[in-house]
């Protein structure tokens, strides 16, 4: 019977006769597993298969069929069956091949098969060549009544052989049905022959076909050609492991020489030679080598054997686009493609840059890390068997492994030369000390070492306080941009990122690297940059870019890295020499002036010198230095250069600290700072300062002394002082400090000085004051020796309280006013507050007080602006105060008041002293019964007060005072009455003349009377009116009151006189003449 086989793709109809004689049944079955037609309906009806099973799953319909089954024998209703499973290649679909199992015809077999047997063993080693060779030469010996045509194929090669005797039309249907058809066992009938297709091995993919006549097939002779082709299948399989063991030896000598090669020849003569090995090892067409690129993380073309060797390192693929370099790495495997237009390996739009229709891809990884990818091409379509897959597996893992040792050693020996590159290159700099020089040779040995168009240096500015910038130190290079410029960090991603994380960056575009943030650099295409650490931190950059495509390599990266870090440290030494050699001079600077600030003894000598030295060190117009005075800034020193010409001097002014808060801050705060007349912080007037002097700018310098603030320099300058560094600045800082220093000795020495003076001024005046016991002498002497302690002191009183707690003015010292000298303290001044409350005062600005003030019409006293003040206290007692003043703000200091309490210490011992003293002399010098000057006392005050009136041409008086009649008392009344009227009479007298004028008892009934500050009207109208009162009281006495009458004589100081007597004998003239005229009356000298 005839049965049709469907379902063939181009392939038409092809016939399979079924012959009773050999038993042979198809089954086919879907990827499901479900049977859905059989091929020879006799032959399944044995087997049991009905066409109700289709659609069945398989092994319901026959158990002994599973997945998992390749070949197996099966018994059925007495007939044994062997049984293959197999695939349709044309259709993909699930074969499985039952045929009678029958005993191969050993006498066949033997005849068949020993011949090819000898052949075989007589070569070694037995490739494929050899092997078909063998073959070809076994077929020739066959039996032509047995055999008529030989056919073998496989991947790679088709063989057939025919005996002499075939008809050509035989031969030829049965090459073209053996080509054509599936490669699965099956039986045909070719005209009057029987063509045998034997059973494909799993491993092998080789197919061998016999054609013999009808006559001699039967089964016996069909199984023994089965066994013949199981034969054929073995010895293939052993010539194709030996032919690709020797192919790998082969591959692997050459692998070794590739190694060798590595090392000495460059890399694109290694890749082509490895290409055209690989091509030739597995007889390719064409051969494409891609090198993976670490850091793009790309595969790369490098090398290509076949018609697009020329330009395959131009063709690239889209992104995005699948193709089989990329599967192969990700799947780390070998892919075989053998329809490159029908692979989910690679698409369309890939497989259209390749001529060829078949691909090998070998992936070339080492321990997880990539090296490229190996594809081999074909130009027509083939099918790779499991054996080349695995033979393409063992020559991948060996091409990584070698590979990978190369690119190793290469490297090894490439650092190794970066190495010696870095070296010399840092040899060649560290050289120098100098910064430019330094700077010059590291960038020359950088364009040595990169192919850069511009090299450059840029070196953070850490005095920017806007933003984080870099300034271009150096650049060097056609075109190269100018050096100084600054640029802010964040305009450029690359330089932020290398100077936050200390990271090498490459940058590149095609627009042009800086051309958007208008950096130096608008024109670079590529740029590379790597940073320069500083004392562990990136301080700078070194940068180097190209205008073209180039790309900077990863060994240049490396190279310049290292470089990088070699060139810090030569410019961190360059800097460190700098900056000694700078200290040195500066140090050198110092001294100088060091010698020349302590050879000046005033503090107005050295705050000179000291502006000129800033003048020249900071390179100003004028310098300005004032002294803080209690709250006040004193301008002692004024420099000026030759050059400038200010509008007005300032020198001597003195300015209210509270008036400049802005110096007043820089004093306090020990911070230099830099203004100009447009500064916001500036009050209206210190802009009028910086206008009134002519300048715009000013740099602001406090001058120290022992961690106390003295005062303030004041440099002026035309523009902004940027040329001033930190060394200069610092340099002009330890000026000042040292003349704060020099300034603080020079103060600590004139304290020491008038502190000796003070000391032996109150020595001696100690010792004076030890030496007089009169009150008078005494007050003017403390006063005096007071002011010779404190040479600030312009003018002095010394007040003592009297017997109602005023203040009475008893000594004078710098005061012309006569009003002073009997004036009462006022309750508003400060030296009644010393005295209320026993307080020691400094007064630094009388105009600065507001619970102290003075009312009075004095000018002197209104001119005063400060002063101290002691009260003089002995015990619990206070005995008055002693006051110095001046007419300057801020005269006195502490270390005068101190040295006036200690002195009132003295003083108020000695006027203890003098009291006791005037009490006992008071005891001495007044008169009993009337209590007032004896003669004796008299006299002395008198002669005191003259030679004052002398001394000073005041005028004096003198009254002579009788009382009329007094005999006619005693007489009358007695003695003792006597007394109480004489007594009575002192009194009315005492109180009836002025305060300041002395009473005294002359003798008798005689009194005197002693009128300083009086003229001779003054005094007669005093007498006149004592005349009077004396006439109109009654005196009272035991006896009842009595009335009494005075005469009085007057006299004034003369010229001519020469001692007190003179004017009392006048008025005793005068008091005579009054009593000549009848008593009662006054009496006057001519």
């Amino acid at each position: 019977m005839v049965l049709v086989r469907t379902g063939d793709v181009g392939e038409g109809e092809v016939r399979v006769t079924w012959l009773d004689s050999i038993r042979e049944a198809w089954i086919a079955v879907n990827p499901d597993g479900e049977y859905i037609e059989e091929w020879n309906t006799h032959a399944a009806r044995l087997l049991g298969m009905r066409p109700e099973h289709r659609g069945k799953p398989l092994a319901q319909v026959f158990p002994a069929l599973g997945e998992q089954v390749h070949e197996a024998r099966v018994v059925h209703q007495g007939v044994v069956w062997r049984l293959f499973r197999t695939t349709d290649p044309s259709t993909g679909r699930l074969l499985f091949l039952f045929h009678e199992d029958v005993p191969a015809d050993p006498h066949q077999l033997i005849q068949l098969l020993r011949p090819l047997q000898r052949r075989m063993a007589d070569i070694s080693p037995l490739t494929l060549e050899a092997w078909w060779a063998a073959l070809a030469a076994w077929a020739q010996d066959l039996p032509a009544h047995d055999v008529q045509m030989l056919w073998v194929g496989s991947e790679d090669r088709t063989w057939a052989y025919t005996q002499l005797d075939v008809p050509a039309s035989l031969a030829t249907a049965f090459t073209e049905h053996v080509a054509h058809s599936p490669c699965v066992p099956h039986s045909f009938t070719v005209e009057a022959s029987l063509g045998v297709v034997c059973p494909r091995r799993q491993h092998t993919n080789l197919c061998l076909a016999v054609l013999i006549p009808h006559s001699g097939a039967t089964p016996a002779v069909l199984a023994a050609w089965r066994e013949v082709a199981e034969w054929v299948h073995m010895t293939y399989e052993a010539a194709a492991s030996t032919t690709s063991i020797l192919r790998l030896d082969r591959l692997l000598t050459d692998l070794q020489a590739i190694v060798g090669m590595v090392r000495h020849a460059p890399l694109e003569t290694v890749w082509n030679y490895l290409a055209q090995r690989i091509c030739h090892a597995f007889d390719a067409d064409a051969a494409y080598l891609l090198r993976w690129d670490v850091q793009r993380d790309i595969p790369v073309p490098v090398a290509a054997v076949g018609p697009l060797a020329q330009r395959y390192a131009m063709l690239s693929a889209k992104p995005h686009r699948r193709t089989l370099t990329a599967s192969v790495l990700s799947a780390n495997r070998v892919i075989a493609v053998e329809d490159v237009f029908n692979s989910p390996f690679i698409d369309i739009e890939v497989a259209l840059l390749f001529p060829q229709r078949s691909l090998l891809g070998l992936p070339l990884v080492h321990e997880g890390q990539r090296i490229g990818a190996i594809l081999l091409a074909w130009d027509e379509p083939r099918t790779f068997s499991p054996a080349t897959v695995q033979e393409a597996d063992v020559v991948r893992h060996a091409l990584s492994f070698f590979l990978h040792r190369a690119l190793m050693e290469q490297e090894v020996h490439r650092r190794v030369s970066e190495l010696e590159t870095v070296h010399q290159a840092h040899g060649t700099i560290a050289t120098t000390l100098d910064m430019d020089e330094a700077v010059c040779q590291i960038l020359e040995q950088v364009q040595q070492m990169v192919p850069a168009h511009v090299c450059m240096l840029l070196l953070e500015d850490e005095t920017a306080q806007n933003g984080r910038t870099v300034r271009l130190h150096a650049a060097l290079g056609t075109g190269a941009p100018l050096a100084g410029q600054q640029y802010p960090v964040d305009a450029f991603p690359p330089l932020q990122t290398i100077l936050q994380d200390g990271i090498p960056v490459t940058h590149t575009t095609r627009e042009g690297v800086g051309q958007q943030e208008g950096l130096p650099w608008k024109d670079a295409h590529t740029w590379l940059g790597v940073p320069l650490i500083l004392q562990g931190y990136a301080r700078g950059v070194l940068a180097v870019y190209r205008r073209d495509a180039f790309t900077f390599s990863s060994s240049h990266v490396r190279m310049l890295t290292a470089f990088a870090r070699q060139a810090a440290t030569v410019l961190e030494n360059a800097r460190l020499y700098s900056a000694l050699r700078q200290r040195a001079q500066m140090l050198e600077r110092l001294y100088r002036a060091a010698e020349d600030l302590v050879s000046k003894r005033s503090p107005h000598d050295i705050l000179q010198r000291l502006a000129h030295h800033l003048i020249a060190t900071a390179q100003c117009v004028s310098c300005h230095i004032g002294i803080i005075e209690g709250a006040s800034l004193h301008l002692i020193a004024e420099v000026t250069r030759e050059d400038f010409q200010p509008r007005a001097s300032l020198l001597g002014r003195t300015f209210p600290l509270k008036e400049l808060p802005l110096l007043h801050e820089t004093i306090t705060t020990f911070t230099i700072r830099t203004v100009s007349k447009e500064s916001p912080e500036l009050l209206p007037r210190e802009r009028r300062a910086f206008q009134r002097f002519g300048v715009e700018h000013a740099l602001l310098v406090p001058v120290w002394g022992q961690e106390q603030p003295l005062g303030i320099a004041v440099l002026h300058f035309n523009a902004p002082p940027d040329h001033l560094d930190e060394d200069a600045v610092s340099l002009l800082r330890s000026l000042a400090n040292y003349t704060g220093v020099v300034l603080t000795n020079v103060r600590y020495y004139e304290q020491e000085q008038r502190r000796a003076r003070q000391m032996e001024a109150l020595y001696r005046a100690t010792a004076s004051l030890l030496g007089t016991l009169d009150m008078d002498e005494l007050l003017d002497e403390i006063l005096g020796a007071a002011m010779r302690a404190i040479p600030s002191a312009e003018k002095g009183t010394l007040a003592l309280a009297d017997e109602t707690g005023q203040l009475r003015v008893h000594a004078v010292r710098g005061y012309h006013d006569l009003h002073v000298r009997n004036m009462v303290m006022p309750e508003t001044g400060y030296a009644a507050k010393s005295a209320r409350e026993a307080l020691s005062l400094l007064i630094e600005d009388v105009d600065a007080l507001e619970d102290v003030f003075y009312e009075g019409d004095i000018a002197e006293v209104q001119a005063v602006k400060s002063g101290i003040v002691v009260p003089l206290v002995y015990g619990d007692r206070v005995y008055g105060v002693i006051s110095l003043d001046a007419t300057q703000k801020f005269a006195f200091t502490r270390d005068d008041l101190e040295m006036l309490r200690t002195f009132a210490i003295t003083a108020t011992a000695a006027i203890h002293n003098a009291l006791l003293y005037a009490d006992v002399q008071q005891m001495a010098l007044t008169d009993d019964l009337t209590q007032v000057w004896n003669r004796r006392g008299f006299f002395d005050i008198a002669r005191r007060e003259f030679h004052r009136a002398q001394r000073y041409n005041r005028p004096l008086s003198a009254l002579m005072v009788d009382l009329d009649y007094f005999k006619r008392v005693n007489d009358t009344y007695g003695h003792f009455v006597g007394d109480q009227v004489l007594a009575r009479f002192a009194h009315v007298i005492v109180h009836h003349v002025r305060d300041v004028d002395i009473v005294g008892r002359y003798g008798g009934e005689e009194f005197m009377v002693l009128m300083p500050e009086a003229t001779l009207e003054q005094a007669v109208q005093v007498a006149e009116r004592l005349r009077e009162t004396i006439a109109q009281t009654r005196l009272e006495t035991d006896v009842g009151a009595i009335q009494v009458t005075a005469s009085l004589g007057v006299a004034a100081l003369r010229d001519e006189d020469t001692a007190f007597q003179d004017i009392l004998r006048r008025a005793d003239q005068a008091l005579y003449k009054a009593k000549e005229a009848g008593r009662n009356r006054v009496a006057w000298e001519a």
